[in-house]
């Protein structure tokens, strides 16, 4: 066991505390156990195990921008696996962790905390931050546009229909701003994962649609790995808040425009931001109409504390992308913003399922925009490479409503509210934590609760063998697997994984046999019968 004191430190970012750790780990023949206890008898168990997909896809790239070039940065194969085989994880309390060789040292995430070793000793710091129960939205309209679709007696053409549907597939180049690469302690396979997820939650918004048809694909994901590097966000931000989104939205589209020539084909362009907006800014904006325009592609959208509380918003921007106005406004002048429908102005908890759905003038308004001939690369094949499709998971198989509520609290003790009903968290997540009760009984511990104002992620965990969809919590046929039974080692030796492309090694060290989980060179795979990893495929 080991002990966590409390101290806050002067630091010049706003919000952070620092707290000295005595770490204590005990390895087992999975990984590592330990314990992290903290104020007020607030305590984290951790069960660290290794994951037993790869990290690293076997063609894995990762690319940096300076200026307007692109750069292969791609470690060697040994130092990836090196990064592998170090790293552990605990998905119960949201740990990624990197662990020293001596079992001595811990360096990554728990939860909303970051842990590191500093002049021999070790500090927990986490980022409090006020979570705001609605956000504003905004948009801008292309200059000289007329926006003839959005009148009531528009006529569509049928150029992009297909029987009477109207179809659209929109190709996404994905923008990771810096705070998020920091966010994710600069690991890019947690940062590709966490976007093919969050876009797949995207897409499930739109595929409550039956006319337009919309599918998302993500053609390229850029990471910005240094703040030089994203002008267009630096150049916006005062005491390290964003102060104009606007500013940023602007300067991104320019940005875009002059370097044009280092990406490829793609229809949006979606800066994704972990950065904290300042008061009264907008969290989110976009050109009405501007998907397939090359002057005005992008648009800005904020996610911060990576538990997908950034998809409703993304899924809005790029309503206004495909032509639709505000409800209630202009062309959706027709539905009342007191629906509450995702086009609203402003995302928030109120709404109910609406929350998740287009309204039918933003479904009639997106229909006659992609009739257009000017929206026609949504219906024409932009990238001539294999786009990175989203995996079939949603975002709640990587991130549960447990985690989410350690995440936006910032406390390691906070859980969702074992009283709520599980249609309840699915609809707007609710949480508990233990804290210090408020003064003058400061002394004492009290229970709090609050609602995050967000629903849980499509596919979230919820009441007995449910999972939340769209809000609410729905049952899941058939029954339950039990875990797999972990593999123990018994003697030294190299033995066979369930993944062809790792095998387990038992080291013995002392009296303690060690299990190591390798992971072969890419392009081979592990032949039981000589134990070694051999060229080919499985």
């Amino acid at each position: 066991m080991f002990f966590v004191n409390f101290l806050i430190f002067s630091s010049l970012t706003a919000g952070i505390l620092a707290i000295s750790a005595k770490v204590d780990l005990s390895q087992v023949s999975d990984g590592y156990r330990g314990q992290i206890h903290v104020e007020n008898g607030d305590s984290v168990q951790l069960n660290l195990k290794k994951s037993i997909a790869p990290v690293f896809h076997p063609n894995f790239k990762i690319t940096s921008i300076s200026g307007n070039i692109q750069t292969d940065v791609t470690p060697p194969v040994e130092v990836l696996e090196g990064i592998e085989n170090s790293i552990f994880e605990d998905p119960e309390n949201g740990a990624v962790l990197r662990v020293g060789q001596d079992g001595t040292e811990l360096h990554g995430i728990v939860g909303n905390m970051r842990i590191k070793k500093v002049d021999g000793a070790h500090e927990i710091s986490h980022v409090t931050d006020h979570v705001d129960k609605g956000g504003k939205t905004d948009y801008r309209n292309i200059p000289g546009d007329t926006q003839d679709w959005l009148q009531p007696n528009f006529t569509r053409s049928s150029s992009s229909r297909i029987g009477i549907q109207a179809m659209a597939t929109v190709e996404l180049l994905i923008f990771v701003d810096f705070a998020t690469y920091t966010l994710f302690g600069a690991d890019i396979a947690r940062i590709a994962e966490y976007k093919a997820l969050f876009i797949k939650g995207v897409s499930s918004i739109f595929a409550t649609n039956a006319d337009p048809t919309v599918t998302l694909q993500i053609v390229t994901m850029i990471v910005i790995t240094s703040p030089a590097d994203q002008p267009f966000v630096e150049n916006n931000k005062a005491g390290g808040v964003i102060v104009s989104l606007e500013g940023i939205f602007f300067d991104f589209n320019t940005y875009l425009v002059a370097n044009a020539a280092n990406h490829p084909g793609y229809d949006v362009a979606a800066l994704m931001t972990a950065e904290a907006v300042g008061p009264e800014e907008p969290i989110g904006i976009a050109f009405v109409g501007g998907g397939c325009n090359p002057l005005y592609k992008g648009t800005v959208s904020q996610d911060r504390f990576a538990s997908f509380i950034g998809v409703r918003l993304l899924a809005h921007e790029l309503g206004h992308k495909l032509g639709s106005d505000h409800d209630g406004e202009l062309g959706g002048a027709a539905c009342s913003q007191q629906d509450r429908y995702i086009m609203h102005p402003v995302i928030g908890p109120l709404g109910g399922e609406n929350r998740f759905r287009f309204s039918e003038c933003s479904k009639r308004m997106m229909q006659n925009f992609l009739s257009l001939p000017r929206a026609s690369c949504l219906s024409t094949k932009n990238f001539l490479g294999t786009p990175w499709s989203s995996p079939p998971n949603l975002p709640g198989d990587l991130v549960d409503l447990n985690a989410i509520c350690r995440n936006v609290i910032g406390r390691p003790n906070a859980a969702v509210d074992p009283t709520a009903r599980p249609d309840q968290l699915c609809s707007n997540v609710r949480c508990q934590w233990v804290a210090p009760c408020n003064p003058p009984i400061d002394m004492a511990s009290c229970t709090m609760t609050t609602d995050l104002g967000t629903p849980g992620p499509d596919g979230a965990p919820c009441g007995a063998n449910g999972k939340c969809q769209l809000g609410r919590c729905v049952g899941v046929e058939g029954p339950v697997q039990p875990p797999p039974v972990p593999f123990t080692c018994k003697v030294e030796g190299t033995f066979k994984h369930d993944n062809c492309r790792q095998y387990y090694r038992c080291v013995k060290i002392g009296a303690s046999l060690y299990t190591y989980v390798m992971t072969c060179p890419s392009g081979s795979y592990f032949n039981a019968g000589t134990s070694k990893c051999v060229l080919g495929n499985c």
